[in-house]
């Protein structure tokens, strides 16, 4: 759906990656009482100089623009880090 949109100036578009709704044990964990997810895959790096497309970063809880469920616009100062 976003192949086509392409970030500009210091944005990275990033798809957020699936958080489990299960613990290890297998409890099941409602959507309510779970938290945000801080991953994502970077999907287009738009013109920094530090990130690459197929990065595994984790962000600032709360930032980004939320393009749908899944795709976020963050800017590149909201990611904290490449794992």
């Amino acid at each position: 759906m976003f192949s086509k949109f392409k970030p500009i100036n210091d944005f990275v578009l990033v798809k957020v990656e699936e958080k489990k709704n299960t613990t290890d044990s297998g409890i099941f964990i409602p959507t309510e009482a779970q938290e945000k997810n801080q991953t994502a895959i970077v999907i287009n790096a738009g013109k920094s100089l530090c990130l690459k497309e197929g990065d595994k970063v984790v962000y600032k809880k709360y930032m980004g623009i939320a393009l749908d469920d899944t795709y976020l616009a963050l800017k590149e100062e909201e990611v904290v880090g490449v794992l």
